[in-house]
């Protein structure tokens, strides 16, 4: 059975209504769909730094995402040590938040769902999809 980690920007595409990504993730199986604990620290500041009159509102939609996501914690420091010093070494250094999201699917076996293919698909071993620019659902 595949698994998926889901990215901050897929996420946010999905609490604006994107109904592709519903349908993807209702096709893979909620129970199959996870989110990067680095996905919820980035939703949770997004949520407080909202204007005053919607930041309850936005707090408890990722609390939601909360609950109806796996939250996977960081992967092995070394490794994103190593593919980090990698990547820069070769000029193609990746936003750090990215590359732990990456690290994170890699380490997991999990398929990264990302509208951010150009960034992670330096990586190698990393499975990628984007069910943003997705047509066959």
């Amino acid at each position: 059975m595949k698994k998926y980690l889901i990215d901050t920007n897929v996420i946010i595409e999905l609490l604006r209504g994107n109904r592709n990504i519903a349908s993807c993730i209702a096709n893979a199986g909620v129970s199959n769909c996870a989110i990067s604990i680095i996905t919820d620290y980035e939703l949770t500041y997004g949520a407080f730094h909202a204007q005053p009159e919607y930041r309850e509102r936005e707090i408890e939609k990722v609390r939601s995402i909360r609950e109806r996501f796996s939250v996977i914690g960081l992967p092995d420091s070394e490794k994103w040590a190593e593919a980090k010093q990698r990547l820069q070494s070769s000029g193609l250094g990746i936003d750090d938040f990215d590359l732990i999201i990456a690290e994170t699917a890699k380490e997991g076996g999990y398929i990264a769902v990302t509208d951010n293919v150009k960034h992670l698909g330096r990586l190698d071993g990393l499975l990628l999809e984007n069910w943003i620019d997705r047509k066959d659902q």
